[in-house]
């Protein structure tokens, strides 16, 4: 095949551009994840969105005008400054042709350009993306679970939420964090340095109130509203806080970190602020039937708490790093 055209893509890109990545990213949700409602337009967008902790590289395959592929990342501005994480897409009708390998070489260049030096990425078990990273030179850091609850499993004495533990109460809002705890908010976002990576080497993730702020802007500005329950302690420092995003999938919703802060752990506040957020929304969206989330293979603790809400493993996912 001759050789595709390569262009830059981002937030201000013409439409017939952002609609053509949308429709890939739809793509990958129907291929790599069936049986799930795919990305919405607003989950996508978001992709494109800079912030003060990462900016977007983006680049779309075109061939005699037709856009047959894609590749989104991600550069970090705050910690892990050497590295990049992204993903390609290519359209059914145009694989095995070199575009994936294209897009690979010119992202390898940006990035490169760009002082970094390691691109991760995750793709599915025994998947054609899997054989095209690791024929690439990716190996593999560790194992991730996409699991997924259907609410009619959701165990009938866990459709009330319990009360938590005393010296904690629980603060839900939507969207933006009350100003009166941002701060503590952002300071319990240190809990997910403790997830598992495998063996990928990353540097802890800093929270402010600034970099909080910023990423609700991010959400703001596409249509994405959070969803968020605190276990806050009575001197008002939070212990515990699992955020839901709704995107506008018609029944589904994601569920994005659940932390709990080291010196509260063993209260059972993980489970507490998971049952509690659901709750909330359920009460706000009547048609929800289901919630996606990944963890890590080696996270038990957290994987125990979901399997005791009901949810169950629908893909098994690499998580991968390509030396640039």
């Amino acid at each position: 095949m001759k050789a595709v055209d390569i262009v830059p893509l981002s937030a201000s890109s013409p439409g017939e551009h952002i609609d053509a990545w949308c429709r890939l990213d739809r793509l990958f949700w129907l291929e790599e994840l069936p049986g799930l409602e795919p990305a919405t337009k607003a989950e996508t967008l978001h992709e494109l969105e800079p912030g003060i902790a990462s900016r977007p590289v983006a680049l779309l395959a075109i061939d005699e005008g037709e856009v047959v592929g894609g590749y989104v990342s991600s550069e970090p501005l705050m910690e892990d400054t050497d590295t990049a994480q992204g993903w390609i897409v290519v359209d059914g009708g145009h694989r095995r042709r070199g575009v994936a390998a294209a897009l690979l070489d010119a992202a390898r260049e940006t990035h490169v350009a760009n002082g970094r030096k390691k691109l991760e990425s995750s793709v599915r078990v025994g998947s054609a993306a899997s054989a095209f990273t690791a024929q690439a030179g990716g190996t593999i850091t560790q194992i991730e679970l996409c699991n997924v609850l259907e609410l009619e499993r959701l165990p009938s004495e866990l459709a009330t939420p319990p009360s938590p533990p005393a010296g904690y109460h629980l603060r839900t809002w939507s969207g933006e964090c009350p100003d009166d705890l941002v701060a503590a908010y952002a300071a319990a976002h240190a809990a997910m340095n403790d997830a598992p990576r495998g063996t990928a080497e990353r540097e802890g993730k800093s929270y402010t109130a600034a970099r909080v702020r910023d990423a609700e802007a991010r959400e703001r500005r596409v249509g994405i509203t959070p969803l968020t329950t605190a276990a806050v302690t009575d001197d008002g420092e939070v212990a515990a806080y699992t955020d839901i995003v709704i995107t506008g999938r018609p029944t589904s919703v994601i569920q994005e970190d659940t932390g709990v802060v080291r010196a509260h752990r063993g209260h059972g506040l993980g489970l507490a602020v998971k049952l509690a957020n659901l709750h909330d929304v359920r009460a706000a969206l009547p048609a929800l039937r289901t919630v996606i989330t990944w963890n890590a293979e080696t996270n038990r603790h957290m994987l125990a708490v979901n399997e005791r809400m009901g949810f169950r493993p629908h893909s098994r996912w690499e998580e991968v790093e390509l030396v640039l």
